[in-house]
């Protein structure tokens, strides 16, 4: 990710669950706000699980609930599909766990209650 020198990078999980033509949304969210990330959820109004099997969408539920404890405000932070700020990014890399495909849920607890996130 620090590969890139855009201001704003985007993250979208490679299992097709996402809708790739909402980046744009995504990114205009960022540039008009003051957002660290604004992320993609699949709970909220508009938001979908997809084709995903339902033992899948139970688990992810289940984690989703669990991580909430600690990323407060974070309806799915679970989520696969989102834009975050590259001075953020920055500010957190060294901290990052960097184990696993969660990349949300790494970033918010390497922020350590510093991040803004819609």
């Amino acid at each position: 990710m620090l590969a890139s020198s855009a201001p704003y990078l985007a993250v979208i999980d490679a299992d097709l669950q996402h809708d790739e033509t909402l980046v744009p949304k995504l990114l205009e969210a960022a540039k008009r706000g003051d957002a660290d990330i604004v992320a993609a959820s699949r709970y909220m109004v508009g938001g979908s699980t997809g084709a995903l099997p339902a033992e899948r969408v139970r688990l992810s539920r289940a984690a989703g609930a669990l991580s909430r404890v600690l990323c407060k405000g974070v309806t799915d932070p679970m989520s696969g599909f989102f834009v975050v700020r590259r001075a953020f990014l920055e500010r957190v890399v060294r901290r990052l766990y960097g184990r696993g495909f969660k990349i949300l849920l790494d970033l918010v607890a390497a922020a350590r209650g510093q991040v803004r996130i819609v």
